[in-house]
């Protein structure tokens, strides 16, 4: 991937948008300063590992089109002993789409053809409330294996 050091600060990056400082530098040479997403705050019990993070505060309905690069297949991922907590916007980068929160056994052997529990919404609120309540070991305790 080809290397851009970045006009403003730079700092050496590959893409067109700096991570650092948040400029981006159209075909043009012109650049245009994007808005920061701070990672989105989440209320994730003890125990759970966080495999990876780019849920951004982020939030299609209020913050429109403009930032939909925002919104990836990746937002995050949390194991639980045998479980996996997935979520994702589908379609990629598609202001249409939705997110998806999945729940699976890892133990399985193509866990996501057979989740343990799926839900969907375009509502960034209800996707947080959910995956406070699947993370509660009132929900995902039915779910998992007693290790031998």
């Amino acid at each position: 991937m080809e290397k851009y050091i970045c006009p403003n600060c730079g700092y050496v990056h590959e893409g067109a948008e700096c991570p650092e400082c948040g400029i981006f530098v159209n075909d043009d040479g012109e650049k245009i300063l994007l808005k920061q997403f701070k990672l989105q705050p989440l209320r994730i019990p003890a125990g759970w590992t966080v495999k990876y993070n780019n849920f951004s505060e982020y939030d299609p309905q209020k913050d429109g089109a403009e930032y939909v690069f925002e919104l990836v297949e990746d937002l995050l991922q949390l194991e639980y002993q045998n479980l996996l907590i997935d979520l994702g916007w589908y379609p990629d980068m598609d202001i249409n789409g939705k997110y998806q929160l999945c729940l699976v056994d890892m133990t399985e052997e193509r866990p996501f053809d057979t989740p343990l529990d799926v839900f969907e919404s375009n509502s960034k609120q209800l996707i947080l409330e959910k995956l406070e309540y699947w993370t509660s070991a009132g929900h995902y305790g039915k779910y998992l294996k007693q290790k031998a």
